[in-house]
């Protein structure tokens, strides 16, 4: 097996704001103001030059988040100098606003091979409007994006409130995706529950492991046998069950989750850098944007990034995706690490394993002949 060269590929997260147009009951972003202003799109424009200058012998990519990015005047300009340049980069927004240089720019298509739009949608509209709002404006400009050719992916939050209507909100997507002749991701996720940093009524919304995991089998099974035009990357669920169907001599020792190889880490709107995004800063950039401090904060990464540190040599042989804290996130485990994440990922594939009984799963993922790329961090 060729080993995959570590930390070659690397996702770097810019949060552009933390303001933003919805108020999500279970957002954990929004209500961790930060006392000082913004970077600029100058700032912003040296930290991706620095980057790209210190790793250069990486591939680099860049994922815009929030708060919601389009409420920062110049965020698509900024983004459209970016895909100019060749380099790659994904966002997410809530939809409620999107500019229109989105729609008519060609650097925004598909075909560029560049660019991925992350909307997120939580179901149809009665279960959109549980925790978010504007489901009408939001679905119109995930059809006008559909129909402009921009690469777009649906992110979805799973919770109590809309947990039932998965199956249809799929099937609508799937009439979408046939319509406009393409495969639409759906990346699903439960509800962030950070136990150093809880959110107030997350309890009465938030799915317990084994029923955010039994939905996800049973809207997997559901899209695979009857949703050509839907791929569907629920977490937990798709990664673990992808890397359970695969040889079982493959181990993290040679392939790391998401990025493949590398590491992802976020910059925050005020500067701060994180390994993850809900990690603790251990630098700010602010008033240091510079060739020795990026490369100081290159060194910092790395280190903190070494195999032994992330888990790769785990026996588990499965994408827990705790390079990036995930388990933890979402209130499934109460620390980070090998010792926390054995019994987690035991308990995950474990379920996997007794589901695929249970209904008799062949194991294969995809029905032959839907094909799919995925862009994004």
């Amino acid at each position: 097996m060729k080993v995959v060269e570590l930390n070659r590929y690397v996702c770097v997260g810019l949060e552009i704001t933390r303001k933003c147009n919805m108020n999500c009951a279970y957002c954990y972003v929004v209500p961790r103001p930060h006392p000082e202003p913004d970077l600029t799109f100058d700032d912003w424009h040296k930290i991706v030059s620095l980057l790209r200058e210190e790793m250069k012998d990486r591939y680099l990519s860049f994922h815009l988040a929030g708060g919601e990015i389009f409420t920062k005047e110049g965020t698509a300009e900024f983004i459209m100098q970016l895909l100019q340049q060749g380099i790659e980069v994904s966002l997410v927004s809530n939809g409620l606003v999107v500019p229109e240089l989105i729609f008519s720019e060609e650097c925004f298509k598909e075909k560029g091979g560049l660019f991925n739009f992350q909307i997120s949608i939580d179901g149809l509209k009665k279960e959109h409007e549980t925790i978010r709002s504007h489901y009408d404006r939001v679905m119109g400009n995930l059809i006008r994006l559909l129909e402009s050719g921009v690469l777009t992916t649906v992110r979805t939050t799973v919770h109590r409130g809309n947990i039932k209507g998965m199956k249809s909100f799929y099937t609508f997507l799937n009439r979408l995706g046939e319509k406009y002749q393409k495969v639409i991701e759906v990346y699903v996720q439960p509800v962030a529950d950070f136990p150093r940093r809880p959110i107030k009524g997350l309890g009465k919304i938030r799915l317990g492991l084994e029923e955010y995991l039994e939905a996800g089998f049973e809207v997997n099974r559901y899209v695979e046998t009857y949703l050509p035009y839907v791929y569907n990357s629920w977490r937990f669920v798709h990664d673990v069950g992808s890397t359970l169907d695969m040889d079982r001599t493959l181990s993290l020792n040679s392939v790391c989750f998401g990025c493949g190889g590398g590491y992802g880490f976020n910059i925050n709107a005020n500067g701060d850098v994180l390994n993850c995004e809900m990690d603790v800063p251990f630098l700010n950039l602010r008033d240091h944007i510079d060739r020795e401090t990026i490369h100081r904060v290159v060194e910092i990464l790395d280190e903190k990034n070494r195999p032994r540190k992330r888990c790769l040599h785990c026996p588990l042989n499965t994408y827990c995706g705790m390079c990036r804290l995930s388990p933890m996130i979402h209130g499934y485990t109460e620390g980070f690490g090998y010792t926390d994440c054995k019994p987690f990922m035991s308990r995950v594939v474990s379920l996997h394993r007794e589901y695929r009984k249970k209904k008799g799963e062949t194991g294969k993922l995809r029905k032959e002949g839907v094909s799919h790329v995925r862009k994004a961090c």
